[in-house]
């Protein structure tokens, strides 16, 4: 897997790359995140998918630092 740090668009190919299932650590898999991501992106809120497992990390995130996934939601007039 490789990591991409920046999505504006889901489209079907990266759907199509976020593969299966899951693993023995957690239910839904990547698909399932990217659906989530949809959902906000679909809201117009910007949303990171990131390793959980260190949970320090939120401080870098916050700091403006490419920890994981930072999904982007169209610009949108109001």
């Amino acid at each position: 897997a490789r990591l991409i740090h920046r999505v504006e668009a889901i489209t079907p190919a990266l759907r199509a790359a976020a593969g299966g299932a899951g693993t023995w650590r957690g239910t839904g898999g990547m698909l399932a995140k990217l659906h989530a991501a949809q959902i906000a992106m679909d809201a117009g809120i910007p949303t990171v998918v990131m390793d959980g497992s260190r949970p320090a990390k939120l401080y870098d995130l916050l700091d403006g630092e490419a920890v994981g996934t930072l999904f982007l939601p169209p610009d949108r007039e109001l």
